[in-house]
């Protein structure tokens, strides 16, 4: 077992302790657990589902910095620097966490060495997978970036995100992303549905990728 495991397997006991005073809540698809700037005062652990993590600038776009999915912590950093939402995280399908006050986990990593050990281990993999995805969405390509986000958004093979959104997202114009799902459509990848667009070809689209944004 490697150590991002052996991390993740310790913040799971923490979660799953019956000492540990928790709620089982669940999210829609679309909803948001933080808005960046925004208090908050929970911390959650997805039990299953997937969250999308994205950072504003000044104009009040949003960039992706990554997807977080099963056995994933969510707002330790702000309960540890007791700050408000670093971030806005939103699901992309529907989600199922537990759900720990952020004063408790902060108070219970000061006298558990295990759990501030595993805390610590998961925000260093997440800083180095951040700066990877920062060097991913600035070197690829538009159609490498959107066929990344594709794969990680599809739901049962149907794509289906509002594109005004997701232009400022992966940093390209609205007039270029549509040039370049016109494409993936023309060559077989895509189809365009009244639902939004259908995968026709998963392995072509993997190929085109720029990798997993998922950490």
């Amino acid at each position: 077992m490697d150590d991002k495991a052996i991390a993740r397997n310790a913040l799971e006991n923490f979660f799953l302790d019956q000492d540990t005073p928790k709620s089982i809540c669940t999210f829609k698809r679309g909803e948001y657990l933080y808005q960046e700037g925004y208090p908050t005062e929970q911390c959650y652990y997805i039990l299953n589902g997937k969250v999308k993590i994205c950072i504003n600038n000044a104009n009040g776009n949003s960039l992706l910095v990554c997807f977080l999915a099963r056995n994933s912590v969510l707002g330790e950093i702000e309960a540890f620097l007791n700050t408000a939402a670093c971030t806005t995280v939103q699901t992309v399908t529907d989600t199922k966490c537990l759900r720990v006050s952020s004063k408790f986990l902060y108070e219970s990593a000061l006298f558990d060495t295990e759990l501030l050990l595993a805390i610590t281990k998961i925000l260093a993999y997440r800083s180095q997978y951040s700066i990877s995805n920062a060097s991913r969405n600035i070197l690829s390509t538009a159609e490498q970036r959107l066929c990344s986000y594709i794969i990680e958004t599809n739901i049962n093979g149907m794509f289906t995100e509002n594109l005004s959104s997701l232009c400022d997202m992966l940093g390209t114009s609205y007039r270029h992303l549509l040039r370049t799902i016109n494409r993936l459509c023309e060559i077989q990848i895509l189809k365009k549905t009244g639902l939004g667009y259908m995968i026709k070809d998963p392995e072509k689209l993997k190929e085109l990728s720029s990798g997993k944004y998922i950490m």
